[in-house]
């Protein structure tokens, strides 16, 4: 890999795979959180779709806002937004209609976030090494993944309750956002790469 890429490719990792932490912990635990919360399976499994079919909203929309705004920028604030969400869903439990959209919105924007990481990295990578810089974004990530499933295990295994596992989902959510506008500031960016190509 040449040098002046290995900054970026590690930011971009760092924010893929902390996003899919968020993702599979929230696919993988919010039956259980819910019902841990009090919510029967019934609304347990009601409430824990809003977040897929929120996704379907996330995907549909992702492209749209990358292809006209800034991509780093439109991915770092809906980092910033996902956490936010996460956290307040955490705080939602006693209002099951805001704790059904505020779910819904939270799925739409893991999802946007995690889907546009690669539409972003196949543009920081010049097109000779484009298959593999994206792959290997890919590769990674799922670290984030798996570490999703056992932190979800472990957080409940220690008695966490359902706010306490969102309101920590935030600081993974602004973890991505960091290191994308790290990304940004290091000038090692699309525009900066293509001027020195």
């Amino acid at each position: 890999m040449s040098r002046r890429y290995r900054f970026g490719t590690a930011m971009l990792w760092l924010a893929y795979a902390m996003g899919l932490l968020i993702f599979y912990v929230l696919t993988n635990w919010l039956p259980m959180l819910f019902k841990e919360a009090g919510f029967s399976l019934a609304d347990s499994a009601l409430m824990s779709s809003l977040f897929p079919l929120g996704g379907v909203l996330g995907n549909l929309s992702a492209g749209w806002f990358m292809d006209r705004f800034n991509p780093n920028k439109t991915i770092s604030l809906t980092y910033v937004l996902l956490g936010l969400f996460v956290f307040l869903v955490g705080r939602s439990v006693g209002s099951p209609l805001l704790l059904g959209v505020l779910m819904f919105a939270t799925g739409t924007l893991a999802t946007s976030a995690v889907s546009s990481m690669c539409a972003h990295a196949a543009d920081f990578y010049p097109a000779e090494g484009r298959a593999t810089g994206v792959a290997r974004m890919l590769g990674i990530g799922r670290v984030g993944g798996v570490a999703g499933a056992f932190t979800g295990a472990a957080l409940m295994g220690l008695g966490w309750n359902f706010g306490a596992v969102l309101g920590l989902l935030a600081v993974p959510a602004l973890v991505s956002a960091i290191a994308l506008r790290v990304l940004a500031w290091s000038g090692c960016n699309t525009a900066s790469i293509r001027w020195l190509a």
